[in-house]
């Protein structure tokens, strides 16, 4: 595929966002040039400019927002890498932060 048609960039960014991995990352692993990735992520997918993929677990509790009482019985959290964990809403969400970043620590 052309390299320099939107069709293989839109492919390449499909890819990225599911990767887990940051911008530079992501370019050595696919061997593309960084500066081309800027040029079209700005160009056809504005909506990623700022995405970054964080490494940084200690704040991993911030994140995570009150549940109401409406609240459904499940707490579903889908992975960039397509898997989906489910937590009933009794389970802690320090907890559930914690075993995400052992998660993340894992993959590292």
């Amino acid at each position: 595929m052309d390299r320099n048609s939107s069709a293989f960039w839109s492919n390449q960014f499909k890819k990225f966002e599911t990767s887990g991995l940051n911008k530079e990352k992501f370019c050595a692993r696919e061997k593309l040039d960084r500066n081309l990735f800027h040029k079209w992520l700005k160009k056809i997918r504005p909506d990623l400019k700022g995405h970054r993929r964080s490494t940084n677990t200690t704040n991993a509790t911030s994140s995570f927002i009150s549940l109401k009482e409406n609240s459904p019985e499940k707490i579903l959290i889908k992975l960039s890498n397509g898997i989906e964990l489910i937590f009933s809403t009794e389970t802690s969400p320090r907890w559930i932060a914690s075993f995400l970043s052992e998660l993340e620590g894992a993959r590292a």
